[in-house]
């Protein structure tokens, strides 16, 4: 039996595939960028567009923004929210596959708990 890691999506896109977008994408790509334009953030609405959204889903919509928009949706949060609210979101928000490559680089920065989280990201591989 395989175990599923990754959206199907994700591999997709590492093998070149041509990937298609629902009409669901879209409209929180276009909430996303509406929360985020002008003066302020409507945190709000990025917290129900991505918060309610399948990992597959939320990885097609970091694809469909970054097609649309030229720019990456985690440096567009990263520019629009801060502290552990902005992390949170920047990590929901960014492929599976590289937010655990993130957090094993931050858990290995440094002295102390870096070992401890290398054995519990390992444990979650087959």
């Amino acid at each position: 039996m395989a175990v599923e890691l990754y959206p199907a999506s994700a591999h997709d896109v590492f093998h070149g595939a041509n990937v298609h977008y629902p009409r669901e994408v879209d409209e929180a790509v276009q909430q996303i960028h509406g929360a985020c334009k002008g003066l302020g953030t409507d945190e709000e609405t990025l917290i129900a567009v991505l918060g309610s959204k399948s990992p597959e889903t939320r990885n097609l919509i970091s694809l469909r923004y970054k097609e649309l928009y030229q720019q990456p949706l985690k440096s567009l949060l990263k520019s629009e929210t801060s502290g552990d609210f902005g992390r949170l979101l920047r990590m929901i928000s960014t492929p599976l596959a590289e937010t655990e490559a993130q957090i094993l680089r931050d858990a290995t920065k440094g002295m102390g708990l870096g070992r401890h989280a290398q054995l519990g990201a390992q444990r979650r591989l087959p």
